[in-house]
């Protein structure tokens, strides 16, 4: 794009349409940061769409909470799935910190959190309104999410407030861009440097 030739794309006319956050999501998961880009309105419609499944998500969880849902496997089954999301929870939180601290791949860091997100959708609506650790993980993926997009963020963690536990990490008094940078438990297998050079107690600017 050029401006001498007039063939550039108004940044206004776009936030408009689409929102702050929508955009800076596309511009962002589009291509890495180094990368020649070729601008395309069609990578919208699976932004769009991914942050829909994100506030579905999120819902789903308050609807399980706020409606008492009881859980409707056994205990052991219920461990299981505790096990199943403590791994896919903790994979994602090295792979983000390593994407975003180290090699600064900001598209692939939102990658792994769509990716994240479709582990959600595998679990039963009662597992996920009663296991602890999905509400740690969903609450993690909302803050990794804050930096791309802030608004988005704040609006999802203002409604999934409304339900939590208070049982995690998480200061609940406080807004999701006031929260610490989540990170992998000390006791999982797959460790990374990278984790150790972010304080917990850092909060995201």
């Amino acid at each position: 794009m050029s401006k001498s030739k007039y063939n550039g794309v108004d940044p206004q006319e776009i936030i408009e349409k689409y929102g702050v956050d929508t955009t800076r999501l596309c511009i962002l998961s589009n291509v890495a940061p180094k990368s020649d880009r070729k601008w395309t309105y069609e990578v919208f419609s699976g932004v769009i769409s991914w942050q829909r499944r994100v506030w579905d998500t999120v819902n789903s969880f308050i609807q399980g909470r706020t409606d008492h849902i009881p859980l409707q496997c056994d205990e052991e089954k219920l461990k299981e799935y505790e096990d199943h999301i403590y791994q896919f929870h903790n994979e994602c939180l090295v792979k983000v910190t390593e994407q975003l601290s180290k090699k600064f791949l900001i598209n692939s860091a939102i990658s792994r959190l769509h990716s994240h997100l479709k582990n959600f959708k595998k679990l039963p609506m009662d597992v996920l309104a009663h296991s602890h650790q999905a509400e740690l993980a969903l609450a993690d993926l909302i803050v990794m999410l804050s930096p791309m997009a802030p608004a988005f963020a704040s609006e999802l963690w203002s409604a999934m407030k409304s339900a939590a536990s208070r049982t995690t990490h998480h200061n609940w008094d406080l807004g999701v861009l006031d929260q610490c940078w989540p990170l992998p438990d000390q006791d999982f297998p797959l460790s990374l440097e990278c984790c150790c050079d972010i304080s917990s107690s850092t909060e995201l600017d």
